[in-house]
């Protein structure tokens, strides 16, 4: 029998050759999807494939999987460090122990699409439009035709790929089961350390939380677009909204804050930002590609390249309060990524959903009083009468989304359990209409498939709206402990949040960090207080 230390040396020795196998592969695969996210190449995407699949076969390691299982059975060695790394490395390595070739075709078929989204432009009467163009025609138009036209074409590339992500939901179906699991979504639950019954009970208390303020706001809401496009309230469409998806509503146009911003350099407000807490991210952003040009990915995304501080955010900025809010938001992730000091296995978030909850109160910021104040520049006495209206907006916004991410994992939940359901796309309506009170058109088609997280980051939504109630409990503790009003040009919030989480990295579960750091568990209240008044 191996003695304590010989133990604890064993499996040191194991994981550094583990790390040092895995740590060129997953640069290589970063590298790539930069690469074809910038891009839209097909060699960028052959690449992107190839990369992605040399992870998969790394972690696919028949020999050392069994070794990990082993020191598992084995027992806890002496080192916390140690058995969370191996915790980790075994949760990494679980899903590929399926069949190779299930493996390779999901990979093949992932890139393929990554690169059909990332590329896809909606047409109106055969001109392309970019996502940005599509949504300034819902934010400005008033004529409903050309607004149906234009929310339509947001649509359009769902229809394209449905057969696709239907093929890979099947893919992931079978390599989950061939591995035990009921399907994927249960699978990606129980490797992400959350429970889908706690899951679905805390997103039903959310439902309840909002359903009467959501419903209220919701009513003030359309009876403005009814005037505003002469229509009856109970006759409004998708396309009289602003959001392609409503999953959240524009600033009201009285706050003028979309000209505001207009004027701005929203690259260094946000470096300015940060700068206020104590973080630097001016290199992030050196690294980073923001503006928007054909063939590039129309989204928003930050990619830590290497785990050894090559951290990139991708954007496609326009001078808007949205803009703002997301560049906020990914530097956030980004910031979160570059104080990370723990080895390869663990320098990642201890959960995505506790790096969106730091992603989601640094974008909150952009219709903050203290942020237009102090960063935007706008008088004190142009913003200060207008705080009433704009904190109805901040609680309308959250609500509007938490009713989309109830639609989202209801109906992500069930593509796994039932994906060639005959009504799938007529189901995704039934829950439009159900929690977001949206009407449904007409002879529509795929019209969830246009929402690329359900193909390529499945089971993934839930963990921003979890995100969002870490982000206010964080807020609470915060202003708590250092007792201000405001976490802009907080010193204090840099220094919480990097030796208390950012430095962490994954070497404790989100749980338990969020526990030690908080004084409490994951507690719904605070945001329910926050945004439901």
């Amino acid at each position: 029998m191996q003695k304590p230390d010989e133990r604890l040396m064993e499996r040191q020795r194991f994981l550094r050759d583990v790390s040092d196998r895995l740590a060129p592969l997953f640069t290589r695969r970063g590298e790539a999807l930069w690469a074809l996210s910038t891009t839209g190449e097909d060699d960028d995407a052959t690449e992107f494939r190839a990369a992605k699949l040399a992870v998969e076969e790394a972690l696919s390691d028949p020999e050392a999987y069994l070794t990990v299982r082993r020191f598992e059975q084995d027992g806890p060695s002496e080192d916390p460090g140690v058995d969370r790394q191996l915790d980790v490395l075994q949760r990494m390595m679980a899903r590929g122990q399926a069949e190779s070739a299930l493996l390779e075709e999901l990979a093949s078929k992932e890139a393929a699409l990554r690169q059909t989204y990332g590329s896809a432009r909606g047409e109106i009467d055969g001109k392309a439009h970019s996502s940005n163009e599509l949504e300034r025609i819902l934010g400005e138009s008033g004529s409903s035709a050309l607004r149906e036209n234009a929310w339509c074409a947001s649509k359009q590339v769902g229809d394209e790929v449905r057969e696709e992500v239907i093929e890979i939901v099947e893919i992931r179906n079978k390599i989950a089961t061939s591995l035990g699991y009921r399907d994927h979504y249960a699978m990606s639950l129980e490797l992400q350390e959350l429970s889908e019954e706690r899951l679905f009970a805390t997103l039903n208390k959310l439902e309840k939380a909002t359903r009467t303020p959501f419903r209220t706001r919701k009513a003030v809401h359309d009876a403005e677009l009814a005037r505003r496009f002469d229509v009856p309230a109970g006759e409004l469409m998708p396309w009289h909204y602003a959001n392609p998806f409503f999953q959240g509503v524009p600033v009201p146009k009285s706050l003028k804050l979309d000209e505001k911003f207009a004027e701005a350099d929203l690259v260094e407000l946000a470096q300015r930002f940060f700068d206020g807490l104590g973080m630097n991210v001016r290199g992030v952003v050196a690294a980073s590609d923001l503006e928007p040009r054909d063939g590039k990915d129309q989204h928003a995304f930050c990619l830590h390249v290497d785990r050894a501080g090559d951290v990139r955010i991708l954007c496609n900025i326009r001078p808007s309060e949205r803009w703002m809010r997301t560049t906020l938001h990914e530097l956030g992730h980004a910031a979160y990524d570059r104080y990370i000091d723990q080895p390869f296995l663990l320098h990642r978030p201890s959960h995505t959903l506790m790096t969106e909850a730091v992603a989601m109160l640094m974008g909150r910021q952009s219709t903050e009083l203290e942020f237009l104040l102090h960063y935007l520049g706008v008088p004190a006495f142009e913003v200060t009468p207008l705080s009433g209206e704009i904190r109805r907006h901040q609680c309308f916004r959250m609500q509007a989304f938490t009713r989309f991410v109830l639609v989202m994992a209801h109906f992500e939940r069930e593509l796994y359990a039932n994906p060639r359901r005959k009504d799938l796309d007529a189901y995704w309506w039934e829950l439009k209409k159900k929690f977001q009170l949206m009407n449904p058109p007409a002879d529509r088609g795929a019209d969830w498939a246009a929402k690329r997280h359900l193909a390529l980051s499945p089971v993934y939504y839930h963990n921003y709206i979890y995100g969002e109630m870490v982000a206010s409990q964080l807020r609470h503790v915060i202003l708590e402990r250092a007792r201000e009003s405001t976490i802009v040009d907080s010193l204090f919030t840099g220094e919480f949040l990097i030796n208390e989480l950012f430095e962490a990295g994954n070497s404790e579960r989100w749980d338990t960090q969020l526990e030690r750091i908080s004084g409490e568990e994951l507690n719904s209240q605070y945001f329910v207080r926050e945004f439901t008044a």
